[in-house]
């Protein structure tokens, strides 16, 4: 789990952290979850959703 940027980090390394997490090792998993509290938060997230690349 990846605290907010209001607990332990700031919200874009949580957000990079969470990605990459999910992003680490090849899952059966369907679907994944961000938990986004804020709009603010969420156009973050994708900025970097977007500009990353997921790993092969």
């Amino acid at each position: 789990m990846a605290e907010n940027g209001s607990v332990l980090r700031p919200k874009d390394d949580a957000v990079v952290q969470a990605l990459t997490g999910l992003r680490a090792e090849p899952t059966t998993v369907e679907v994944a979850r961000l938990v986004l509290f804020d709009e603010e938060t969420h156009r973050l997230a994708d900025r970097i959703f977007q500009a990353t690349d997921p790993l092969p």
